[in-house]
């Protein structure tokens, strides 16, 4: 939190969320955004989680594994 405090109410907001094997992120932009961004993506996945969304992140993980787009 001190290298980034700009982000500490969503830094907050993801913490109330249990972590899973994967994730928004994961699937959406994985390494090709900035941390701040990646916080920014996390805390909306808390904000808006749902089972449909849940769902939608679980169908779109093996393609985000088989395009490899975003890994390094």
């Amino acid at each position: 939190r001190r290298e980034h405090p700009e982000n500490g109410v969503s830094l907050k907001l993801i913490l109330l969320v249990k972590p899973g094997i994967t994730g928004l992120w994961q699937v959406t932009a994985r390494s090709t955004v900035s941390f701040d961004e990646r916080i920014a993506i996390e805390a909306e996945y808390a904000k808006k989680r749902s089972i449909l969304l849940d769902f939608w992140i679980i169908i779109q993980t093996p393609l985000a594994v088989i395009q490899a787009k975003g890994a390094l």
